[in-house]
């Protein structure tokens, strides 16, 4: 029988835990929201790029897509995903614009990027989508999560392309050296087994990949190579320009299969 010590120390812990959900705003819905019919009107204007609740982030990119469904714009390509397409925008805007569309955001991992799909890519009919997630996984910056859903998302989010005649490019996970927040946790075993199962997933299912983790990886088989990360997860300006070219030749790809299948 425990103690009364493991008793009060198990209740502190449950404590603890109850409080760190409720400050995520994961055990009950932010205090004040309501269902309304225009969510992301409030922050139309606004340099705010995430209303307070907006747990997938269907507004981060609403203006944008609004502006995009008007012009009756099609897009050659979507890149989604996380912080990898959020950060190359930033780092690299002038290979962004109407023909190339960035819709990362960071700090997503493929939960909430189901979330936020139709939003920000079928309701835009690009005829290609480029998907780069799984990072945020890692360290389950969404919701508990393992290999067999993280792929199983990522079929999803595959199933939903395709059944709007969207063509898709899986992108490989980059390499993960370290996780400032997570200290204690050596990710390259679980990215190596993550990237084992997208290129599984693409064969199997006759998609193009766009191979990240190669390109950036150092010759020891787990870190970045030299000056293509400053803190181990993020791509620099010259990690983007050495993707470039194989983003190009992966939609080249997808492009010529899709063209090869339209009788």
């Amino acid at each position: 029988m425990l103690g009364p010590r493991w008793r009060i120390g198990g209740l502190a812990a449950v404590l603890l835990a109850l409080l760190a959900l409720l400050h995520r705003g994961l055990l009950f819905p932010p205090r004040g929201l309501t269902m309304v019919e225009q969510p992301c009107a409030a922050v139309a204007d606004s340099k705010l790029m995430l209303p307070g609740g907006d747990w997938g982030a269907i507004c981060a990119y609403h203006a944008d897509n609004a502006r995009l469904i008007a012009a009756g714009t099609r897009p050659r390509l979507v890149l989604f995903g996380d912080s990898v397409f959020q950060d190359w925008g930033e780092l690299q805007p002038g290979l962004f614009n109407d023909s190339w569309v960035g819709r990362g955001v960071r700090g997503q991992g493929t939960m909430r990027l189901l979330a936020r799909f139709r939003p920000d890519v079928i309701a835009l009919k690009p005829r290609t989508v480029i998907i780069a997630g799984g990072i945020n996984d890692l360290i389950a910056a969404d919701t508990l999560i393992g290999p067999d859903q993280f792929i199983a998302n990522i079929e999803s989010l595959v199933d939903l392309a395709e059944a709007n005649g969207i063509t898709v490019i899986l992108a490989t996970l980059p390499p993960v050296d370290r996780f400032a927040v997570r200290p204690g946790f050596a990710p390259q075993a679980m990215t190596a087994e993550l990237n084992r199962r997208l290129r599984d997933l693409a064969q199997r299912r006759g998609l193009v990949l766009a191979d990240f983790n190669a390109v950036l990886v150092a010759p020891d088989g787990l870190s970045q190579r030299a000056g293509f990360s400053d803190d181990g997860i993020h791509p620099t300006l010259a990690a983007y320009r050495a993707l470039e070219p194989v983003v190009r030749a992966a939609l080249a790809e997808a492009e010529a299969k899709r063209n090869k299948a339209v009788p």
